[in-house]
């Protein structure tokens, strides 16, 4: 399954981490170029104010290569009268990986 505006191809997944509240399971959105439309819940988060959420950083497998671990910081956009929560990171050099808390 890939996400639309993706630019590679992804398995869906689900991730557990440990946080101090519990276990969070978190599912892959997407990889794609920094500005490539990426979507949450229909709502593409580069067109909006990201603010990072004062929670470690989860470290989470590139969901093309899980082998490779990559830190993720999580933050919280404010959209369509609501919040969406999603970790993201930069793998390499403007290339994003995104994943939402299930």
């Amino acid at each position: 399954m890939s996400q639309e505006g993706c630019c590679c191809k992804i398995s869906i997944s689900l991730i557990n981490h440990m946080t101090p509240s519990g276990m969070i399971s978190w599912k892959a959105v997407g990889v794609v170029v920094e500005g490539q439309p990426v979507r949450i819940r229909d709502v593409n988060v580069w067109e909006y104010t990201w603010t990072q959420l004062n929670e470690p950083s989860v470290e989470l497998p590139h969901p093309s290569y899980p082998s490779q671990l990559h830190s993720m910081s999580v933050y919280e956009i404010k959209a369509g009268g609501g919040r969406i929560r999603f970790a993201a990171g930069e793998l390499s050099a403007n290339l994003w990986c995104f994943y939402v808390p299930e």
